[in-house]
């Protein structure tokens, strides 16, 4: 006859969180993804259980370089639901179901935390991250979320670049965004040989595409304020010699170029 806690093979509270927690301290390897898997499945209704129990499997298989297992250890795959009470896990979850291909159980997992009110930080910055995921999967790049986004980046510079990524995938990033960032972060003038950088060239494009000419101008030989044409990297040298040129000022470009040639000369 069955033990009080068990039931047709499925481990019933507390065996089952007590299951999960000895699986824990079992030191790391195969043995103690097994222990932690048996936790997951075993657990007939308490998907809190399930939730910690595929936790501690994905903490596990990142601690031991295996992150290809997390892909194949999804939440449908232990019976997971996307539910109110494992709001915590949604990020995790959303990031394993789209390596794996499983956009259905992403979303349902993204709706969950689109619409639960968040009040931690990490859960805040979760819904702004993987509301731009969406937006590029769903080709559909909303100028509220991205500027929501932005506000919550710590490293502006990095944020830029996922930004140029957008736009490179296809996504229309609206022209106002990009007038709108450069108020708190031009990066125009940097520091030597690290600029100028993407926003920069983003503006002076737009400036073309909207035949301002005179501002495309201005935007393009800002970086010369303050460093001499030797100084900028190689990418920012080349942009700006084509905008020149493109520009029809081919007396201006070559004279910088040949400015760039004797100062590294000397």
């Amino acid at each position: 006859m069955p033990r009080a806690h068990e039931r047709s093979g499925a481990l019933e509270l507390p065996a089952a969180a007590e299951a999960v927690t000895a699986a824990e301290a079992e030191p790391i390897g195969a043995l103690a993804r097994a222990r932690l898997w048996q936790a997951a499945v075993n657990v007939s209704n308490d998907n809190s259980v399930r939730a910690l129990a595929l936790q501690a499997l994905w903490s596990r298989a990142s601690a031991e370089e295996l992150d290809s297992l997390n892909s194949a250890l999804l939440p449908s795959s232990v019976k997971l639901p996307a539910r109110t009470n494992e709001i915590w896990l949604a990020p995790a979850a959303i990031r394993y179901s789209l390596l794996a291909g499983d956009i259905e159980q992403a979303e349902d997992w993204a709706k969950l935390l689109a619409n639960t009110r968040a009040d931690n930080p990490d859960l805040l910055a979760a819904q702004q991250n993987y509301a731009l995921v969406f937006s590029l999967l769903n080709n559909n790049l909303r100028l509220e979320a991205l500027r929501n986004w932005w506000k919550i980046q710590p490293d502006q510079a990095a944020a830029l670049r996922i930004v140029t990524v957008l736009e490179g995938a296809g996504l229309a990033i609206p022209p106002e965004f990009w007038l709108e960032i450069q108020n708190n972060f031009d990066d125009s003038v940097v520091p030597q040989g690290q600029g100028p950088g993407p926003l920069w060239l983003r503006l002076v494009a737009q400036s073309l595409e909207w035949n301002e000419s005179g501002r495309a101008l201005l935007t393009l030989i800002t970086p010369l304020a303050q460093i001499g044409p030797a100084e900028l990297n190689a990418t920012g040298i080349s942009n700006l010699l084509a905008g020149l040129r493109y520009l029809q000022r081919e007396d201006a470009a070559k004279a910088l170029a040949l400015h760039a040639l004797l100062d590294v000369t000397e």
